[in-house]
C-alpha cells in the first residue's frame, strides 16, 4: 500500500530519497515543496501541506499515522533520524484572536491578526502521540515532547517536556549519539562499505 519512489516524484515532490515508504493515503498539498531524505517512512493519513518555503523531512525519520505538517507560514524541517508519533501537529501558523480578531482563511488579512513562523526539529528529536507544535518552535537535538503536550517556546539540546503549555520535566540522555555510529557503521557494513546517509 506504499508508493514506489518513481510513483512519489511523478506527484511532483522536489526530492525523494532511496528506500523511502509513503503510505498511499498521505495527502501532499504543493508537493514541489516538500523534500523526504533516505529511507524516510511516513504512514497512513498523515497530511503534509507544504508552503513557499517548504517542508524537509530527515534521513531515517519517521512521521506516524495521522501526522499533519502544516508549512503555509514557513519552513518545517524535521531532521534525521526523528520520529513524529500518531496525531502529531505542527503548525507555522496561528491565528491570534484574543483581541477580537476574525479568524480563518477565508477572510481577508487584514481583518485577521497571524502568527506564523518556521518550525525546526534538530536530529533525534522525539515527539509524542496528540502533541502539537506551535509557530516559532526549535527543538533542538535530542529533545524530546511527551504524549498529549502543547509545546509554544523552543526546546534546549537533550531536554523533555511534556504538559500544556509544555515544560522541562526532565533530560532525555544521548545514548542516540553511540548508537547511530554503531548503527551506521553496521548498515555500511551490509551495504558492502558505502554509507546511506
Amino acid at each position: 500500500m506504499n508508493y514506489s519512489r518513481d510513483e512519489l516524484l511523478a506527484l511532483g515532490l522536489a526530492s525523494v530519497g532511496e528506500e523511502v515508504r509513503v503510505h498511499r493515503s498521505v495527502i501532499f498539498f504543493r508537493p514541489e515543496a516538500v523534500r523526504l531524505g533516505e529511507a524516510a517512512r511516513i504512514d497512513a493519513q498523515a497530511v503534509l501541506s507544504a508552503g513557499p518555503e517548504g517542508i524537509w523531512v530527515g534521513h531515517h525519520t519517521h512521521l506516524s499515522a495521522g501526522v499533519f505538517l502544516f508549512g503555509s507560514g514557513g519552513a518545517i524541517r524535521v531532521g534525521d533520524f526523528c520520529a513524529l508519533s500518531a496525531r502529531c501537529t505542527v503548525f507555522t501558523a496561528n491565528d491570534d484572536y484574543k483581541d477580537g480578531w476574525m479568524v480563518n482563511p477565508t477572510v481577508g488579512e487584514r481583518f485577521r491578526k497571524v502568527q506564523a513562523a518556521a518550525v525546526e526539529f534538530g536530529d533525534h528529536v522525539v515527539v509524542g502521540a496528540g502533541t502539537v507544535v506551535l509557530p516559532g518552535v526549535r527543538m533542538a537535538r535530542g529533545s524530546a515532547a511527551g504524549a498529549l503536550s502543547l509545546v509554544k517556546h523552543p526546546v534546549g539540546e537533550g531536554v523533555l517536556v511534556a504538559g500544556a503549555p509544555a515544560k522541562p520535566v526532565g533530560l532525555r540522555g544521548d545514548r542516540y549519539n553511540g548508537l547511530e555510529e554503531e548503527w551506521k557503521a553496521e548498515r555500511a557494513a551490509d551495504k558492502g562499505g558505502k554509507s546511506t546517509c
